[in-house]
């Protein structure tokens, strides 16, 4: 096995024992996370499957083929993120809300 071989599959198995250890995250993430680092892992170790993947799709190269993967991925990451912040700037605004209406009952009182 070459060194970047190596050095591109230990990351993912870093990332591997992550998830299966500390992600509290439902079982839908936490199997999808793990079967992007296991895909990973085998398209590291075999660099011609990706080829012969893309050469199926109609793209010209496997690191193309990657790339556009990543790039959707990369999308779908980009909007779980902002509805994760546009739910917790709600979630923030009730208390604020409730805080604020607590504080005015006690000066009243």
């Amino acid at each position: 096995m070459s060194p970047i071989k190596v050095l591109l599959i230990l990351p993912l198995g870093a990332v591997l024992i992550f998830l299966i250890s500390r992600l509290r995250n439902p079982t839908v993430y936490r199997l999808t996370f793990i079967a992007f680092a296991i895909v990973g892992m085998v398209f590291v170790v075999d660099p011609e499957l990706t080829n012969s993947i893309a050469h199926q799709l109609n793209v010209s190269r496997g690191a193309d083929l990657m790339f556009y993967f990543c790039a959707i991925v990369g999308f779908c990451v980009m909007l779980v993120f902002y509805s994760k912040i546009r739910s917790l700037e709600a979630m923030q605004t009730l208390i604020v809300r409730e805080h604020a209406i607590e504080t005015v009952k006690k000066r009243i009182a």
